[in-house]
């Protein structure tokens, strides 16, 4: 499989990334310090990983932007977190509704959880299994084998559940 990519410069950049976007589109950033012919050859290097990044990316389902407002979406999550959480009883901060572009949900060291607003988009069992996941963080801030364990005290089937979230999108 060919494909075409857009190669950018940056200032910012300390790395090379490649970024693979729904529908396909490829776009690989540099550092200004390295050449066009490297990033090149860096691209060409890594043809098979970008081929098969770009046909899961066409395979993914969209989730489009939910109807609800932010503080509907943040009442069905706390509804949720409630379920999850009669379980655990761990203490919480704040939750927080974002407009994420690549993450799900995420947990603070200050115990704070937020979550993308296209949550309530997702089939219910995606959505316990991202409250679960974030909320196992407010013990285990990794990705242990502990964590993985508090995970699967109210999730069993979480491998195969967390396989199945990568396949939406939220373009």
């Amino acid at each position: 499989m060919t494909f075409e990519y857009q190669l950018k410069a940056s200032l910012k950049a300390k790395h090379l990334r490649i970024e693979i976007y729904p529908g396909g589109k490829v776009v690989v950033t540099k550092p200004a310090r390295i050449s066009f012919n490297h990033a090149k050859a860096f691209v060409r290097s890594k043809t098979n990983w970008i081929t098969k990044k770009i046909l899961q990316q066409k395979n993914r389902k969209l989730i489009p932007q939910h109807t609800l407002s932010k503080k509907e979406v943040l009442n069905f999550v706390h509804s949720r977190i409630e379920i999850y959480n009669s379980h655990y009883h761990f203490q919480i901060g704040k939750v927080s509704i974002k407009d994420n572009k690549s993450l799900w949900g995420s947990c603070s060291r200050r115990r704070n959880l937020n979550f993308n607003q296209r949550i309530a988009s997702l089939p219910l069992e995606q959505v316990d299994y991202i409250i679960t996941h974030e909320l196992c963080h407010l013990q285990e801030f990794n990705h242990s084998l502990k964590f993985w364990a508090l995970v699967s005290q109210t999730m069993p089937d979480h491998k195969k559940i967390r396989r199945e979230l990568k396949n939406y999108s939220f373009y």
